[in-house]
């Protein structure tokens, strides 16, 4: 987790969904709780006291740019 906490806008779970879809990502707020769960979604916040899951504008950002990264092909890691 970063440092510090990001501020500016912020998306509850269909909101974050819809903003990935911007950059072409396409996943489902159920999507999203599944990775929250697993741990390979995007960061988020979670307030204890309502339990409510936002996700800072920033850390989408960073998501999207990590799953957009180009593909390197199985031949340049010796896979066969």
């Amino acid at each position: 987790m970063p440092d510090e906490l990001p501020s500016g806008p912020f998306h509850r779970t269909a909101g974050a969904a819809k903003y990935l879809a911007r950059f072409g990502i396409k996943v489902t707020p159920a999507t999203l709780v599944k990775r929250r769960r697993t741990g390979t979604g995007p960061l988020y916040l979670r307030d204890r006291s309502t339990r409510a899951v936002t996700y800072p504008q920033t850390w989408l950002d960073t998501y999207a740019r990590e799953l957009l990264q180009p593909a390197r092909s199985t031949a340049e890691e010796g896979y066969r």
